[in-house]
């Protein structure tokens, strides 16, 4: 169950790294994050599989000891039948092969079974021990192999979770130099527009001297221009539209007069208006 819970936080440490984000950084630290949560877990089964592979070893280490003890007892007991056999008569040399074979077999199985007296009921005690013993190093053994398992794969994921937050800070260093780039130029373009607004303004402010100095209103600027040129379109208009009316009213003589008369005062404007515009153009070239 614990190790269950533990393959599902790797899981969503995995699911957690493929979520995706439109910030960079915000990217970077996320996958930073997970990257430690999974290495974690990982040193987490680590250290399990650490120590059940150090009590595996002490248990060897304590059945190797046993295991020579016992060969210790084996060859005690086996100098004991050898000096009983002589006593009676019956060396060891002097068995029939079936006997040899029948005390090496039995020597066999009771050496396997850690046994220095062998007997029937010690014999099936020693040989069900050794069936649990070796279940319970099959199962301790699958257990040894699932964790590492586990452990390959959460390796395998943060290998992945480590790739993509490379690649996401490669791309966020790549952006931040574009950025750097970018704030440098407009950097540059804005005081060449800062020097530029002085410029005009200079220019402006020594135009408008020449004009004072030439008798012209101060307020006679750009925007002033503008208005002038427009006033000149407007009179010009008006002039046209009296002259229309003229043309339609030639025959009549009090109407022509006052007609006459409008047009005189029309085109004087113009006139001026023209003078005007053409002088301020001229000072400002």
């Amino acid at each position: 169950m614990k190790q269950g819970k533990r393959a599902g936080r790797l899981t969503g440490c995995s699911h957690a790294v493929l979520r995706p984000n439109n910030d960079i950084t915000s990217v970077a630290q996320q996958l930073a994050a997970e990257q430690h949560r999974l290495s974690a877990d990982d040193l987490e089964l680590l250290q399990e599989a650490v120590q059940q592979r150090q009590a595996s070893e002490q248990q060897a280490h304590m059945q190797r000891a046993e295991m020579e003890r016992q060969a210790d007892e084996y060859e005690a007991e086996a100098q004991r039948l050898q000096e009983q056999l002589r006593i009676i008569g019956l060396p060891l040399d002097k068995l029939s092969p079936p006997a040899r074979e029948a005390l090496r077999t039995l020597a066999t199985i009771a050496s396997q079974l850690h046994l220095a007296h062998p007997s029937q009921a010690t014999m099936v005690a020693a040989w069900t021990d050794l069936a649990l013993k070796d279940m319970r190093a099959a199962v301790m053994q699958s257990k040894v192999e699932q964790q590492c398992g586990a452990l390959t794969r959460a390796l395998g994921r943060a290998e992945i979770g480590a790739s993509r937050t490379r690649a996401a800070m490669a791309e966020a260093a790549a952006a931040q130099a574009a950025d750097e780039a970018n704030h440098e130029a407009m950097r540059v373009r804005l005081i060449d527009f800062h020097n530029k607004i002085d410029a005009y303004k200079a220019k402006e402010a020594a135009m408008s001297h020449a004009l004072a100095r030439k008798g012209l209103k101060p307020e006679l600027k750009h925007h002033a221009l503008v208005e002038a040129a427009q006033q000149y379109e407007e009179l010009q208009l008006q002039l046209q539209q009296a002259q229309a009316e003229l043309a339609e009213f030639h025959g009549l003589p009090a109407s022509q007069v006052g007609a006459e008369l409008r047009l005189r005062q029309l085109e004087e404007r113009c006139i001026e208006a023209k003078a005007q515009l053409q002088r301020g153009m001229r000072d400002l070239n």
